[in-house]
């Protein structure tokens, strides 16, 4: 699991909840049409793939937050 801080959050309730979709009807035959296209990775793309991105959308505002991974809304709890 993606968290800065992995002893507070990656509990056995948030990893429950991060799997759900998961279970869903055609979970697996997506995930593989996805890893065999490449997949995707924007943090490989950098700062400026990041504001090519909100600029597609309109009224969005990027906002950068330290010291935080991909659950931010239960970090920032």
């Amino acid at each position: 699991m993606s968290y800065n801080d992995p002893e507070t959050f990656a509990t056995q309730d948030a990893l429950n909840v991060g799997r759900l979709h998961c279970l869903r009807d055609g979970w697996e035959d997506g995930m593989l049409s996805f890893m065999q296209s490449g997949g995707f990775s924007p943090a490989s793309k950098g700062e400026e793939f990041a504001y090519k991105f909100v600029e597609s959308l309109p009224d969005s505002d990027l906002r950068w937050v330290e010291e935080c991974d991909y659950a931010l809304n239960r970090e920032l709890t």
